[in-house]
């Protein structure tokens, strides 16, 4: 059953929708913890680049400061020639500047020592000449201070030898005027103090740095001035002067970034945070997200549990109740809880009693259609084919008053039995039971048959003549429904005629694209009364007519809508135009398979009865006995024998030594139907290689045509037709 199944469905989809809103709340709160753990941890990383450039310039300033105190320190003890007086050596460096206490503070330094050009410390600032010399021996700024006077050298860590403090010690030879070495200005910098200094700086708790001596590979400065003599840094290749690391390098409980050497001084500047820092960003910033997108989801799941039971079950039972009025059984509607469904419930038993009206509806209209179909068909079509065969037979009378009426009964019969079958046709594409039968056909030969039929039948008096300009194609193979396409022609052609009083008709046919397939165009242009501008995109509409033509031409409305309904059904296109300076211009695009160019075969016209030929007639209807006897009598080659039943048939083909050499067979017959007919002489093979013609009101669609098609029809002309119509069968079906 369909309900069960979208029963079936519904409950699926409410169980992938439990699993999915589970899934995609999991995996938002993944996503999301990724990128803001990636975002935050770039964030704090890229913050390190501003730590390193402050650490830079704190090293820069407090280094180029000594450097300046160096050289001016010199220069006073040089011009006063003051080096080989110990005693005002102590005064110098004991003077006002270098005892500053906020130089002192500023600067990280510890105290200033005069050392000779042998290596001995000789003057401290803080205690002055010193009694017994110290060795400086080891110190590598001493020997390099000689080496390369008046420049700053560093040394590694270690302890002061006046001070006694863990410092950096840094020293600058000094010369005379005539460049001979006189000794080496040292201080030292408090370890302590500097990275305190820094700390200070930098006002951020969670960053840690080091300044490492890149030529012993020791740490001189860390954020926790832990640094002792035994600090060994590990070794570290690096790419360029600045930049990230790829993995941090870590020491010591911290993880460093950022790294960045200082020109002209021998370190390296670490920053970076504690290895746990990465934890603590996620406790701050990630978990909390994570954890508000897993509440989320978990308020989600339980709303759709509540739903489950407030509006899912209750739709799953309305489900099946609809399925039940949709299948005609009885359905009762339970109450519900919700205000929502309740009302909805109601609505569904409306639904209920307009599906019944509607069903009732539709069984009126489908026996106005077959009434329509048959009772009305059949009648018009006894009318309208003998007014049309004594309008013509009449130019033997003279009579002209007679033949007058007699031609208003013919134009009037044909309008009201094309009125007709439009209506029948629009209801069928309306209501989608409109059967398309796609076969493939050449357009070429059947707008030569139309063209011929028109030119014989409407443009005898006229003073219009149609012109086909084929564009040289020899054929134009195509899927489609001949009759429709046939119908979709005859109205837009007819429709040029009527409005066209003088003039001419052109037909062209040119290869065309449709949505990027082969197709071709067809373009009929007339020299009538034109479409104003405003209702071209109109004409097409049912029951809509140019305002030019609903009062002085006549007409419906319908047969432009079948046009459209047609093309549609062939998947093309339809529009109109004007035809300046007069006249309109219709455009049709339909898909082809094969278009062939070359000379135009012509056109094979259809021949007429040359010896006469037995036509059996079997309907209940006396006039259409009348009609084709009445074109016997006027073509001339046709002998008729008459059955008003399906038994009078069979006794006439069973009590005849000649076998008629057609059949005509309408299907609506009192007693014996036309398909028991038909099966009556294919079981007794009474009326074997006989060729049988259906003539019925019934839509050649219904399932009796089908039915008949498989019991060896040959041929079906629907009624009303025009009796022109009905020769050119009888004469087609006689030639095989």
């Amino acid at each position: 059953m369909v309900s069960r199944f979208y029963i079936e469905s519904l409950r699926k989809k409410y169980l992938l929708t439990f699993v999915a809103v589970s899934i995609v709340t999991l995996v938002i709160a993944l996503l999301s913890a990724y990128f803001i753990y990636n975002e935050q941890k770039n964030a704090k990383i890229k913050e390190l680049e501003l730590v390193g450039t402050r650490i830079e310039i704190i090293l820069n300033e407090s280094f180029g400061y000594v450097d300046q105190i160096f050289k001016v320190t010199a220069d006073q003890l040089i011009d006063t020639d003051k080096f080989h007086d110990k005693r005002q050596i102590a005064r110098v460096l004991n003077g006002k500047l270098l005892n500053n206490q906020i130089s002192k503070n500023l600067f990280s330094w510890t105290l200033f020592d005069w050392i000779d050009h042998n290596n001995q410390v000789q003057v401290s600032s803080s205690v002055g000449v010193l009694d017994t010399p110290k060795d400086a021996t080891h110190r590598l700024y001493a020997k390099l201070s000689n080496e390369e006077p008046w420049k700053i050298h560093f040394d590694k860590p270690s302890y002061g030898l006046s001070s006694g403090n863990w410092i950096i010690p840094v020293g600058m030879g000094i010369t005379d005027l005539n460049g001979k070495f006189l000794g080496t200005l040292g201080v030292g910098f408090d370890i302590t103090k500097f990275a305190k200094k820094i700390t200070y700086e930098i006002c951020n708790d969670e960053i840690r740095f080091a300044v490492i001596d890149t030529r012993f590979n020791k740490l001189a400065l860390e954020t926790n001035s832990k640094v002792r003599d035994d600090t060994q840094f590990p070794k570290i290749a690096l790419d360029s002067s600045e930049g990230f690391t790829l993995d941090p390098i870590k020491f010591e409980g911290s993880s460093y970034y950022y790294y960045k050497k200082l020109n002209n001084i021998p370190y390296l500047i670490l920053a970076g945070y504690e290895s746990s820092f990465l934890k603590h960003l996620i406790n701050r910033k990630v978990l909390p997200i994570v954890f508000t997108i897993i509440l989320i989801g978990s308020v989600s799941i339980a709303l759709l549990i509540i739903m489950r039971s407030l509006i899912y079950k209750p739709i799953i039972l309305l489900a099946k109740v609809a399925g039940n009025i949709r299948d005609g059984k009885d359905a009762s509607l339970p109450k519900f809880n919700s205000l929502e469904l309740d009302l909805l419930s109601n609505q569904l038993l409306e639904i209920q009693n307009v599906k019944q009206e509607l069903e009732h509806a539709l069984k009126a209209k489908t026996r106005i259609l077959n009434n329509l179909s048959h009772e009305i068909r059949t009648p018009i079509h006894a009318a309208n084919g003998t007014a049309q065969l004594l309008n013509e037979m009449w130019d033997e009378i003279d009579d002209p008053e007679r033949k007058r009426q007699v031609n208003i009964i013919a134009k009037n019969t044909a309008r009201l039995t094309k009125f007709v079958g439009n209506i029948l046709d629009l209801s069928k594409f309306s209501a989608g039971k409109m059967h398309i039968q796609f076969t493939k056909l050449d357009l070429i030969p059947l707008i030569d048959d139309l063209l011929e039929e028109f030119n014989e039948l409407y443009l005898a008096d006229k003073s219009v003549r149609i012109v086909l300009e084929s564009s040289g194609y020899h054929s134009i193979i195509m899927e489609a429904d001949e009759i429709r396409i046939s119908q979709l022609l005859r109205n837009i052609i007819g429709n040029s005629i009527r409005y066209t009083a003088k003039g001419k008709i052109t037909i062209k046919l040119l290869e065309a694209k449709l949505s990027n397939q082969k197709a071709i165009q067809i373009e009929i242009y007339d020299e009538g009364i034109g479409i104003p501008e405003a209702e071209l995109s109109k004409i097409f509409e049912p029951f809509v007519q140019s305002s030019l033509t609903s009062n002085d031409s006549g007409g419906t409305g319908l047969g432009l809508a079948i046009c459209k309904e047609i093309i549609e059904a062939h998947k093309g296109k339809i529009w109109a135009e004007n035809n300046n300076p007069k006249g309109a211009i219709f455009k049709i695009t339909l898909p082809a398979l094969h278009i062939i160019s070359g000379g135009q075969a012509p056109s094979e016209k259809a021949a007429s009865v040359s010896t006469t030929k037995t036509i059996l007639l079997v309907d209940d209807e006396k006039s259409s006995h009348d009609m084709l006897m009445l074109s016997a009598m006027h073509y001339g080659g046709l002998n008729i024998i008459s059955a008003y039943s399906g038994i009078e048939a069979i006794e006439i083909l069973q009590s005849h030594d000649q076998k008629p050499d057609l059949i005509v067979l309408d299907l609506m017959l009192p007693g014996m139907n036309g398909i028991e007919f038909l099966k009556k002489i294919k079981e007794n093979q009474i009326a074997e290689n006989i060729p049988c013609l259906i003539q019925s009101g019934l839509d050649e669609n219904s399932k009796e045509i089908q039915e008949a098609y498989t019991m060896g029809i040959k041929d079906i002309i629907v009624k009303p037709y025009d009796y022109h119509q009905l020769l050119s069968k009888i004469t087609n079906l006689l030639k095989r």
